[in-house]
């Protein structure tokens, strides 16, 4: 790898690096560096990569990808990526943590009960019907055996996609009194 110090306007601390392949093309540039992005001396640590096809020169059309971490106040940094068009690029963390265990069994058939009370903290919910009987949950208000509620077939599940999850109440409907379920909240 071969680089030099190069000075952008506005900026302090830049390095500019270029990455050659064996047969000594240019591959990928690479650049790091540090800007105050307002008058409370806030800074900006940023890091950039610009990929381009073999032998290719330079382009400003050249695939740009910036990783940077903004300073609030000199206590936190919110790190974040984007393309060269300055989109944020998502990258999935999953949570981790304890799941609590909520399953039970129907306790009064064609009567809603409460599967798990409102948690501002929910992450994760999971449920599955080991019964031989349709059940019905809902979000917020009570189980109904039809719509709005959902209907979760006989050994059928439900689980909120990723990236979102209800932290209202849960209940469930059942038409037979004793039909098991699973359910699982994080």
């Amino acid at each position: 790898m071969s680089g030099s110090t190069v000075n952008i306007a506005n900026s302090t601390g830049q390095k500019v690096d270029t990455i050659f392949l064996p047969d000594g093309s240019k591959r990928l540039k690479l650049a790091v560096g540090t800007k105050d992005i307002s008058t409370d001396s806030e800074d900006a640590a940023w890091q950039a990569a610009a990929t381009h096809a073999n032998a290719a020169t330079f382009a400003t059309s050249d695939g740009v990808v910036v990783g940077a971490g903004v300073e609030d106040g000199g206590t936190t940094v919110r790190k974040h990526i984007t393309d060269a068009t300055g989109r944020p690029l998502v990258i999935a963390v999953p949570t981790q943590g304890n799941l609590t265990d909520r399953s039970g069994t129907i306790t009064t058939g064609g009567t809603r009960q409460q599967v798990a009370a409102a948690l501002t903290t929910r992450k994760y919910f999971f449920f599955q019907n080991h019964s031989d009987t349709v059940m019905w949950i809902n979000f917020g208000v009570n189980a109904v055996a039809d719509q709005p509620s959902i209907q979760v077939p006989v050994g059928g599940t439900f689980a909120f996609p990723s990236g979102f999850c209800s932290t209202q109440s849960i209940d469930v409907i059942c038409a037979t009194t004793g039909k098991k379920f699973t359910a699982k909240e994080g």
